[in-house]
């Protein structure tokens, strides 16, 4: 049996999954009048967008996220993430067999990385924090949800992208699990705050317009420095073929700055893939 250890505890978060637990708590008392609002969702969640920074930093937006999650039914988590290394396939799915962080452990979805669909790296994910920063999350909120596939976008081209999407749905349909899709990435990088949001606005708008072709070519055309800007497109267009009625909502937006002053700033932002939830009569 193949494990992906920790690479990233006590450096994006605490190397204690105790002292984890206290930092997330901690978010939440400051974010508690923002999340009042999340209970009373009644909707259809099928994935997000979530940044993978440094907890103390952007934890302030994927904590809600995962709100959104807790009283969701999902058989497996499927992690999209981009390639800060450049290693490994255009596309793949980690072959571990499993992933260990302090305090928890996820086993791989055999069956989806068994499926024949992706290309296996085990060297995809090495020395990239992405998907690993994803896990703590998981732990503290969907305890129940320790099987995950984590999928890494190296080359995020339009075909990429799309094909991603199709082989999740197909995959989903095929075997009647249940997944939620989570597209690892931070916003903007290093400019000023004013700057920063000016071209995530570019992004933003062209994921509520749910065209991730747009998104493509406004990362490019803008040169918007959304690093994991693959996996967002790939969520969008799995998003579209789950359901005509799906949509992309903003649930916060903060940047590097209001943590620490500085005059160029990572931008994060946390959304919502999700539709509305259809009640029989």
């Amino acid at each position: 049996m193949t494990t992906r250890y920790a690479q990233f505890s006590g450096k994006f978060y605490p190397s204690s999954h105790i002292e984890t637990r206290k930092l997330i708590e901690y978010i939440e008392k400051k974010e508690a009048n923002n999340l009042r609002h999340i209970v009373d969702a009644k909707l259809n969640v099928f994935g997000g967008v979530v940044p993978h920074a440094g907890y103390m930093f952007s934890g302030y937006q994927a904590v809600h996220f995962f709100h959104y999650t807790i009283h969701q039914v999902f058989d497996s988590v499927v992690i999209l993430s981009p390639s800060h290394r450049g290693l490994g396939p255009e596309v793949s799915i980690d072959g571990h067999d499993q992933w260990e962080i302090p305090g928890a452990d996820f086993q791989t979805d055999k069956d989806l990385l068994n499926s024949g669909l992706f290309d296996v790296s085990s060297d995809a994910q090495y020395e990239e924090h992405a998907a690993e920063v994803m896990l703590p999350y998981l732990s503290h909120y969907r305890p129940d949800l320790n099987k995950i596939a984590v999928i890494t976008i190296r080359n995020p081209k339009l075909q990429n992208i799309r094909n991603v999407a199709e082989k999740l749905y197909r995959y989903e349909k095929d075997s009647g699990q249940k997944l939620l899709v989570i597209a690892s990435s931070d916003f903007n990088h290093f400019e000023s705050a004013e700057k920063g949001r000016e071209k995530d606005d570019y992004i933003l708008e062209a994921i509520k317009n749910l065209d991730e072709a747009e998104v493509i070519e406004r990362v490019r055309k803008y040169n918007v420095s959304v690093c994991g800007y693959g996996p967002i497109s790939a969520l969008m267009a799995y998003g579209k073929m789950k359901n005509e009625k799906v949509s992309f909502s903003i649930l916060r937006r903060g940047h590097s700055g209001e943590i620490l002053a500085s005059d160029e700033v990572v931008d994060y932002v946390s959304l919502l893939c999700a539709a509305p939830l259809e009640v029989k009569p």
